[in-house]
Protein backbone atom coordinates (compact mmCIF):
# COMPACT_ATOMS: atom_id res chain seq x y z
CA UNK A 1 0.00 0.00 0.00
CA UNK A 2 1.54 3.31 -1.05
CA UNK A 3 2.25 5.99 1.53
CA UNK A 4 -0.32 8.78 1.65
CA UNK A 5 -0.10 12.43 2.62
CA UNK A 6 -2.32 14.28 5.11
CA UNK A 7 -4.64 15.01 2.16
CA UNK A 8 -4.90 11.27 1.53
CA UNK A 9 -3.01 11.65 -1.73
CA UNK A 10 -0.32 9.20 -2.82
CA UNK A 11 3.16 10.29 -1.84
CA UNK A 12 6.04 9.85 -4.24
CA UNK A 13 8.42 7.12 -3.18
CA UNK A 14 11.33 9.54 -3.53
CA UNK A 15 10.14 11.36 -0.40
CA UNK A 16 11.31 9.40 2.68
CA UNK A 17 8.94 9.01 5.59
CA UNK A 18 11.83 9.26 8.03
CA UNK A 19 13.11 12.51 6.56
CA UNK A 20 14.61 13.60 9.89
CA UNK A 21 17.24 10.88 9.53
CA UNK A 22 18.23 12.17 6.11
CA UNK A 23 19.42 15.57 7.29
CA UNK A 24 22.85 15.83 5.70
CA UNK A 25 25.31 18.68 5.76
CA UNK A 26 26.37 19.93 2.34
CA UNK A 27 28.30 22.88 0.93
CA UNK A 28 29.48 24.27 4.29
CA UNK A 29 30.68 27.81 4.82
CA UNK A 30 29.03 29.38 1.76
CA UNK A 31 28.50 33.11 1.72
CA UNK A 32 24.74 32.83 2.28
CA UNK A 33 25.11 30.30 5.06
CA UNK A 34 25.51 26.56 5.37
CA UNK A 35 23.35 24.53 3.00
CA UNK A 36 21.55 21.43 4.22
CA UNK A 37 20.04 18.66 2.19
CA UNK A 38 16.62 17.79 3.53
CA UNK A 39 14.69 15.10 1.65
CA UNK A 40 16.38 16.17 -1.55
CA UNK A 41 15.67 19.89 -1.10
CA UNK A 42 18.35 22.47 -0.40
CA UNK A 43 17.62 24.71 2.57
CA UNK A 44 19.72 27.81 3.24
CA UNK A 45 20.50 28.31 6.91
CA UNK A 46 21.62 31.86 7.73
CA UNK A 47 25.02 32.25 9.39
CA UNK A 48 25.16 32.81 13.16
CA UNK A 49 24.64 36.41 14.24
CA UNK A 50 27.71 38.58 14.52
CA UNK A 51 29.22 39.02 17.96
CA UNK A 52 27.78 42.03 19.74
CA UNK A 53 28.93 43.95 22.77
CA UNK A 54 25.89 43.00 24.80
CA UNK A 55 26.28 39.32 23.96
CA UNK A 56 29.86 39.41 25.22
CA UNK A 57 28.81 41.29 28.35
CA UNK A 58 25.99 38.87 29.17
CA UNK A 59 28.40 35.97 28.75
CA UNK A 60 30.97 37.83 30.89
CA UNK A 61 33.49 37.16 28.13
CA UNK A 62 35.87 39.85 29.31
CA UNK A 63 38.44 39.37 26.54
CA UNK A 64 35.89 39.60 23.72
CA UNK A 65 34.06 42.48 25.37
CA UNK A 66 37.27 44.49 25.66
CA UNK A 67 38.03 43.96 21.96
CA UNK A 68 34.53 45.12 20.99
CA UNK A 69 34.79 48.12 23.29
CA UNK A 70 37.89 49.31 21.46
CA UNK A 71 35.71 50.00 18.41
CA UNK A 72 32.54 51.05 20.26
CA UNK A 73 31.32 54.62 20.15
CA UNK A 74 30.32 56.57 23.26
CA UNK A 75 26.67 56.07 22.31
CA UNK A 76 27.15 52.28 22.17
CA UNK A 77 29.01 52.28 25.48
CA UNK A 78 26.04 53.94 27.18
CA UNK A 79 23.23 52.22 25.25
CA UNK A 80 20.80 50.43 27.53
CA UNK A 81 20.06 46.77 27.02
CA UNK A 82 20.31 43.37 28.66
CA UNK A 83 17.90 41.76 31.14
CA UNK A 84 17.57 44.90 33.27
CA UNK A 85 17.58 47.47 30.46
CA UNK A 86 20.64 49.00 32.06
CA UNK A 87 23.78 50.47 30.60
CA UNK A 88 26.70 48.09 30.06
CA UNK A 89 28.28 49.64 33.16
CA UNK A 90 25.23 48.74 35.24
CA UNK A 91 25.30 45.17 33.98
CA UNK A 92 28.98 44.57 34.78
CA UNK A 93 28.47 46.27 38.16
CA UNK A 94 25.82 43.75 39.20
CA UNK A 95 28.02 40.97 37.81
CA UNK A 96 30.93 42.17 39.95
CA UNK A 97 33.40 42.58 37.07
CA UNK A 98 35.80 45.30 38.16
CA UNK A 99 37.91 44.66 35.07
CA UNK A 100 35.08 45.40 32.62
CA UNK A 101 33.86 48.34 34.71
CA UNK A 102 37.32 49.88 34.48
CA UNK A 103 37.40 49.31 30.71
CA UNK A 104 33.94 50.86 30.24
CA UNK A 105 34.81 53.93 32.31
CA UNK A 106 37.94 54.39 30.21
CA UNK A 107 35.63 54.42 27.17
CA UNK A 108 33.49 57.25 28.63
CA UNK A 109 30.80 55.17 30.29
CA UNK A 110 28.48 57.35 32.40
CA UNK A 111 28.07 56.04 35.98
CA UNK A 112 24.91 58.10 36.51
CA UNK A 113 22.62 56.61 33.85
CA UNK A 114 19.86 54.60 35.49
CA UNK A 115 18.38 51.34 34.28
CA UNK A 116 14.79 51.19 33.11
CA UNK A 117 13.49 50.61 36.66
CA UNK A 118 15.66 53.28 38.24
CA UNK A 119 18.72 51.48 39.60
CA UNK A 120 22.06 53.11 38.88
CA UNK A 121 25.34 51.22 38.49
CA UNK A 122 26.20 51.98 42.13
CA UNK A 123 22.93 50.40 43.27
CA UNK A 124 23.56 47.39 41.06
CA UNK A 125 27.06 46.94 42.47
CA UNK A 126 25.42 46.21 45.83
CA UNK A 127 23.10 43.53 44.49
CA UNK A 128 25.30 40.46 44.39
CA UNK A 129 28.13 40.85 46.84
CA UNK A 130 30.52 42.88 48.94
CA UNK A 131 31.87 44.66 45.84
CA UNK A 132 33.63 47.49 47.62
CA UNK A 133 36.45 47.85 45.07
CA UNK A 134 33.95 48.19 42.23
CA UNK A 135 31.87 50.72 44.18
CA UNK A 136 34.97 52.80 44.91
CA UNK A 137 35.81 52.74 41.20
CA UNK A 138 32.34 54.07 40.36
CA UNK A 139 32.55 56.77 43.04
CA UNK A 140 35.92 57.91 41.72
CA UNK A 141 34.35 58.16 38.25
CA UNK A 142 31.65 60.50 39.56
CA UNK A 143 28.83 58.22 40.66
CA UNK A 144 26.47 60.05 43.01
CA UNK A 145 26.21 58.19 46.34
CA UNK A 146 22.95 59.94 47.28
CA UNK A 147 21.15 59.05 44.02
CA UNK A 148 17.93 57.11 44.61
CA UNK A 149 16.31 54.26 42.71
CA UNK A 150 12.58 53.96 41.96
CA UNK A 151 11.94 52.89 45.58
CA UNK A 152 13.71 55.95 46.96
CA UNK A 153 16.73 53.95 48.13
CA UNK A 154 20.35 54.97 47.93
CA UNK A 155 23.08 52.44 47.23
CA UNK A 156 23.79 52.39 50.97
CA UNK A 157 20.13 51.55 51.67
CA UNK A 158 20.25 48.69 49.17
CA UNK A 159 23.49 47.31 50.59
CA UNK A 160 22.20 47.52 54.16
CA UNK A 161 18.87 45.81 53.45
CA UNK A 162 20.50 42.99 51.47
CA UNK A 163 23.15 42.56 54.16
CA UNK A 164 20.49 42.15 56.83
CA UNK A 165 18.51 39.77 54.62
CA UNK A 166 21.48 37.49 53.94
CA UNK A 167 22.57 37.39 57.58
CA UNK A 168 19.13 36.72 59.02
CA UNK A 169 17.64 34.41 56.38
CA UNK A 170 18.29 30.64 56.18
CA UNK A 171 18.15 30.79 52.38
CA UNK A 172 21.66 29.34 52.03
CA UNK A 173 20.48 26.23 53.89
CA UNK A 174 17.06 26.04 52.24
CA UNK A 175 18.00 26.45 48.58
CA UNK A 176 20.65 24.78 46.45
CA UNK A 177 23.04 27.69 45.96
CA UNK A 178 26.22 25.74 45.20
CA UNK A 179 26.47 26.88 41.58
CA UNK A 180 25.71 30.48 42.48
CA UNK A 181 28.32 30.47 45.25
CA UNK A 182 30.93 29.15 42.83
CA UNK A 183 29.94 31.88 40.35
CA UNK A 184 30.50 34.63 42.91
CA UNK A 185 33.67 33.13 44.29
CA UNK A 186 32.26 31.35 47.36
CA UNK A 187 32.21 34.63 49.25
CA UNK A 188 30.81 35.00 52.73
CA UNK A 189 27.35 36.45 53.19
CA UNK A 190 26.70 40.12 53.79
CA UNK A 191 28.20 43.37 52.50
CA UNK A 192 30.01 44.87 55.51
CA UNK A 193 32.97 46.38 53.67
CA UNK A 194 30.69 47.96 51.09
CA UNK A 195 28.46 49.40 53.82
CA UNK A 196 31.44 50.92 55.63
CA UNK A 197 32.76 52.50 52.40
CA UNK A 198 29.36 53.94 51.39
CA UNK A 199 28.69 55.14 54.95
CA UNK A 200 31.93 57.09 54.91
CA UNK A 201 30.99 58.79 51.64
CA UNK A 202 27.48 59.56 52.91
CA UNK A 203 28.72 60.85 56.28
CA UNK A 204 26.95 58.09 58.20
CA UNK A 205 28.38 56.09 61.08
CA UNK A 206 27.96 52.33 60.54
CA UNK A 207 27.11 50.08 63.45
CA UNK A 208 29.85 48.47 65.51
CA UNK A 209 28.68 45.05 64.31
CA UNK A 210 29.12 46.02 60.67
CA UNK A 211 32.54 47.56 61.34
CA UNK A 212 33.66 44.39 63.11
CA UNK A 213 32.33 42.22 60.28
CA UNK A 214 34.10 44.43 57.72
CA UNK A 215 37.41 44.04 59.55
CA UNK A 216 36.97 40.27 59.70
CA UNK A 217 36.10 40.12 55.99
CA UNK A 218 39.14 42.22 55.09
CA UNK A 219 41.39 39.97 57.17
CA UNK A 220 39.94 36.85 55.56
CA UNK A 221 40.56 38.27 52.08
CA UNK A 222 44.10 39.20 53.05
CA UNK A 223 44.79 35.69 54.30
CA UNK A 224 43.26 34.17 51.17
CA UNK A 225 45.52 36.28 48.93
CA UNK A 226 48.71 35.05 50.62
CA UNK A 227 50.68 32.41 48.70
CA UNK A 228 50.70 28.89 50.03
CA UNK A 229 53.04 28.53 53.01
CA UNK A 230 53.28 32.26 53.60
CA UNK A 231 53.01 33.40 57.18
CA UNK A 232 54.76 30.35 58.58
CA UNK A 233 57.47 31.48 60.95
CA UNK A 234 58.21 32.23 64.54
CA UNK A 235 55.52 33.04 67.00
CA UNK A 236 55.32 36.63 68.20
CA UNK A 237 57.51 37.35 71.20
CA UNK A 238 59.23 33.94 71.24
CA UNK A 239 62.29 33.45 69.08
CA UNK A 240 62.82 29.92 70.28
CA UNK A 241 59.43 28.55 69.23
CA UNK A 242 57.98 27.85 65.78
CA UNK A 243 54.40 28.74 64.82
CA UNK A 244 53.15 25.25 65.59
CA UNK A 245 54.64 25.42 69.08
CA UNK A 246 57.49 22.99 68.46
CA UNK A 247 60.94 24.17 69.73
CA UNK A 248 63.33 25.18 66.99
CA UNK A 249 66.54 23.22 66.58
CA UNK A 250 69.49 24.50 68.67
CA UNK A 251 72.83 23.19 67.32
CA UNK A 252 74.77 23.76 70.57
CA UNK A 253 72.11 22.07 72.69
CA UNK A 254 72.08 19.16 70.26
CA UNK A 255 75.84 18.68 70.54
CA UNK A 256 75.70 18.73 74.34
CA UNK A 257 72.89 16.15 74.34
CA UNK A 258 74.93 13.91 72.04
CA UNK A 259 77.96 14.12 74.37
CA UNK A 260 75.82 13.26 77.41
CA UNK A 261 74.34 10.27 75.61
CA UNK A 262 77.79 9.01 74.59
CA UNK A 263 79.01 9.32 78.21
CA UNK A 264 76.02 7.36 79.45
CA UNK A 265 76.67 4.58 76.91
CA UNK A 266 80.34 4.32 77.99
CA UNK A 267 79.28 4.04 81.65
CA UNK A 268 76.88 1.23 80.82
CA UNK A 269 79.54 -0.65 78.83
CA UNK A 270 82.04 -0.36 81.70
CA UNK A 271 79.44 -1.59 84.20
CA UNK A 272 78.57 -4.60 82.04
CA UNK A 273 82.27 -5.47 81.62
CA UNK A 274 82.86 -5.38 85.33
CA UNK A 275 79.87 -7.63 85.91
CA UNK A 276 81.10 -10.23 83.41
CA UNK A 277 84.58 -10.25 85.02
CA UNK A 278 83.18 -10.89 88.50
CA UNK A 279 80.92 -13.64 87.16
CA UNK A 280 83.98 -15.58 85.90
CA UNK A 281 85.72 -15.71 89.35
CA UNK A 282 84.89 -18.38 91.94
CA UNK A 283 82.83 -17.25 94.85
CA UNK A 284 84.45 -17.01 98.21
Amino acid sequence: MPARSFRDEPVEKSTPSDWSRHLLASHPAEAQGERLVLAGAKVVVPPPPAATLWRALEDLDEGRAEKLLQKASEEEVNRRGGPYASTPLGWVAQAGSTRLARTLLARSADPNIAAEKGSLPLHMAAWNGDNVELAQLLLEAGAKPDAQNAQGQTALDVATSLDELERSSPWLDVFDTSQWLVHIGNRSTGRPRLIVALSEVMGVTPSATVVEAAAAAAQALSQASLPAGAGAGKADGDDSMAVDGAPEANPEAGAEAAEDEASQEEAVVEELGAGEASAGQPSE
